[in-house]
């Protein structure tokens, strides 16, 4: 039988390597994931674009992430992702004409994307649409303050 003050110093042994270990075990599985996936500047990988859609006092802004000069004319290219959020209200991107860059995971067209407000939602740019098709599509918010619905009319650039 092992005395208490022995069992006691074994048992902060044991704790000690396992608290010096661990650190050494999560990095190992931390790299093993990040090897794993492309790296973020593969020239073949796509971009997720978020756009932000702020309204307030009567004027529309937009942001978006990635940073580009003209946010209301986003520049996207085929097999992106776009999404769009706005915390102003409840809000809903459509695409006017007939015509959407936007296909869902089956390669159907996506002509209309909407969420509350503080919810991003979107999907990925198709490959059908060619270089320098711009495309058109309204913005419909619902603000939070309960004002009037409001509309505006941004635009998405393809780029190759």
């Amino acid at each position: 039988m092992i005395t208490s003050p022995l069992r006691s110093s074994c048992l902060q042994a044991i704790i000690a390597v396992l608290v010096l270990v661990s650190p050494f075990a999560a990095f190992g599985q931390a790299e093993s994931k990040v090897t794993a996936s492309p790296a973020a500047n593969e020239a073949n990988s796509h971009k997720t674009h978020t756009i932000t859609i702020a309204y307030s006092n009567g004027v529309w802004n937009y942001s978006i992430h990635p940073a580009q000069a003209n946010p209301k004319r986003a520049k996207v290219k085929r097999g992106d992702t776009l999404l769009w959020v706005s915390g102003d209200g409840n809000w809903t991107v459509f695409f006017k004409d007939g015509t959407t860059p936007l296909v869902d995971g089956n390669g159907n067209p996506v002509s209309t994307v909407s969420a509350p407000s503080g919810s991003a939602a979107g999907d990925r740019v198709g490959a059908k649409p060619k270089d320098n098709d711009t495309f058109t599509y309204g913005v419909k918010l619902l603000p939070n303050n309960g004002g009037p619905e409001v509309i505006d009319d941004p635009e998405i650039i393809i780029e190759s």
